[in-house]
């Protein structure tokens, strides 16, 4: 049924395979900026999440003071927020420009955002259009990089503490549902 008209589905006399090729175009319309945000992101999230506690961990040799094992995943955790979303944020730009105007691939979506900047085009100009938005993703990046590497801490934290075999009774499905449900014992 037509959603518009309340009649038959008409397929404006297409054939339905041009009308399947139409979809899977659209579906992947975009594919290889997708590709070209996520690879380098997931990559850089977890570099950056594994240099900022190294960081960590020679900030705490140098000053003689050590910081519980809780703190110092949170301030890695929000500190990688921070550095993705400076990487993020410009391809995120690039990414939504390029749908908004129908480009799929990244080089034609980087023109795009770049055709954006005001006229002349400064260097100002060009980072002022790639960096649109890069406020509510730092805002977004953290709060995700705070949660995921939190709970990714204090579920190794709580899979270290299982004696093998941990598929027994009582196993491991259990320990990491107490954990999450209470978050007592995490961050100490």
């Amino acid at each position: 049924m037509d959603l518009k008209t309340g009649g038959k589905l008409n397929l404006q006399g297409k054939p339905l395979l041009p009308a399947t090729a139409s979809v899977l175009r659209s579906v992947y319309a975009g594919f290889s900026t997708n590709f070209s945000l996520k690879v380098p992101y997931m990559a850089g999230l977890f570099a950056c999440m594994q240099a900022n506690k190294h960081m960590i961990g020679m900030a705490e040799k140098v000053s003689g003071r050590e910081i519980s094992p809780g703190t110092a995943q949170m301030i890695s955790a929000a500190l990688t927020g921070i550095e993705v979303s400076l990487f993020l944020g410009p391809l995120e730009m690039v990414r939504i420009q390029g749908q908004n105007c129908g480009k799929g691939g990244i080089v034609d979506a980087t023109r795009a955002v770049y055709n954006s900047a005001p006229t002349p085009r400064t260097m100002f100009g060009a980072v002022n259009a790639f960096s649109r938005g890069l406020n509510a993703t730092t805002h977004r990046e953290l709060k995700y990089c705070l949660g995921q590497f939190v709970l990714c801490g204090a579920i190794a934290d709580q899979v270290r503490t299982v004696r093998p075999p941990f598929w027994c009774v009582g196993g491991l499905r259990p320990r990491i549902l107490t954990m999450l449900l209470s978050m007592r014992r995490w961050p100490r």
